[in-house]
């Protein structure tokens, strides 16, 4: 880990701009890792998303992906590292940007949609730093030295966490007693997918995965219920009814 911690060393020489607070402004990069993992019985090379912070360059977050079409991940992926950026430097504001510097590209639709609802904007951005670069390449280096020939996609993540000195146990929803806090965290639903779902005796069906509640649901049997959840952590999703919240609705494989 030799790497990161000279990266930590030399980005505080780095020319950043001072004016920009902690959690204001993110940077997303992205890097392929030439290091084939087998997902549902295909190899595939893995996508390695790195969230920044702007004003000092720390690593807030990274994401795995194996797709560049599959907005709905990297989506999540966004609201997560937002959500990570708030514990980590204790603020209650939302960042104002996020440069895109990745090979991801969200279409303008969903910018502004984003840019409406939190006031956030996400411009396709190059940032030219020399030091994120080249811990970028050391990183890609450290993956093929340390996993070369054991390679799933458990232990790049694993090696990712310990590497980053990243802490993503976090649940889908943070629960808050902080109503300001509360507020925020649920606008941050807009990254979220939502879909129209029948309510069953057995529950809600989402990407073969069954959720269930009876105190929540058993009222509205046979209706059709509006669903957000996060297509990353599918341990519960969140029920409404003509903009109600019927309740947080359990995957069924975990009581």
């Amino acid at each position: 880990m030799l790497n990161l911690d000279e990266y930590l060393k030399n980005k505080s020489s780095t020319e950043i701009n001072k004016n920009i607070k902690n959690g204001d402004v993110y940077i997303l990069k992205s890097f392929i890792s030439y290091n084939f993992i087998e997902i549902n019985n295909t190899k595939k090379l893995p996508i390695i998303f790195l969230i920044f912070n702007a004003s000092d360059l720390d690593i807030i977050d990274f994401h795995i992906e194996f797709s560049l079409t599959n907005s709905q991940n990297i989506l999540a992926f966004l609201r997560e590292s937002i959500i990570l950026g708030l514990l980590k430097y204790n603020v209650t504001y939302l960042p104002k940007e996020i440069l895109n510097d990745s090979s991801f590209k969200l279409s303008n639709n969903i910018k502004k949609q984003i840019n409406d609802s939190l006031s956030l904007k996400i411009h396709d951005f190059t940032h030219e730093n020399k030091e994120i670069e080249r811990f970028i390449n050391f990183l890609n280096s450290d993956i093929e030295k340390n996993l070369k020939n054991n390679i799933t996609y458990e232990n790049l993540y694993d090696f990712l966490s310990n590497y980053l000195k990243v802490n993503k146990n976090l649940p889908t929803f943070i629960e808050t007693e902080d109503n300001n806090l509360l507020m925020l965290l649920f606008k941050l639903n807009i990254f979220l997918p939502r879909i129209k779902r029948k309510i069953h005796s057995y529950g809600i069906q989402i990407h073969n995965t069954i959720f269930n509640d009876i105190t929540y649901l058993k009222r509205y049997l046979g209706e059709v219920a509006e669903i957000i959840y996060n297509p990353l952590n599918l341990d519960f999703i969140l029920a409404f009814k003509k903009n109600y919240l019927i309740g947080k609705i359990k995957n069924d494989n975990l009581k």
